[in-house]
């Protein structure tokens, strides 16, 4: 269990929660965390807190404007895909991402989304 509370300190999750929290209200975060719920045998419930510095938070929006330049990429091929993430339940609420089909079922045609998938501008005209 303690490799999982330790896993909160590089979360790029928690990181993510915190850099978009300061944005959103315009007041530093110095902390986040994560709760682990351990059923049995006995009930406990454990918590990591991970510390935020200024220093740390400017160098994961370093990393993570690469990821975000990459993901928006589209003056080129795409560079990866992050198939980890596919059915990462953590990352979709419990279920596999909802863009599943799009890419392993239909290999990532585009042309091909709309048998599975209506754009937000068609929802809209509903």
């Amino acid at each position: 269990m303690p490799d999982r509370l330790l896993e909160a300190h590089h979360s790029w999750q928690l990181l993510d929660y915190a850099y978009h929290g300061a944005a959103w209200f315009a007041r530093p975060v110095s902390r986040v965390g994560q709760g682990l719920v351990i059923l049995g045998p006995k009930l406990k419930v454990e918590y990591s807190p991970v510390p935020i510095t200024p220093e740390r938070l400017n160098q994961w929006r370093k990393d993570a404007e690469v990821i975000w330049g990459r993901m928006w990429w589209n003056d080129g091929p795409r560079l990866w895909h992050n198939w980890k993430a596919c059915s990462d339940k953590h990352l979709h609420y419990g279920k596999r991402c909802v863009f599943f089909e799009a890419c392993h079922d239909l290999c990532g045609d585009e042309a091909r989304f709309p048998a599975l998938y209506r754009s937000i501008e068609e929802k809209a005209t509903l």
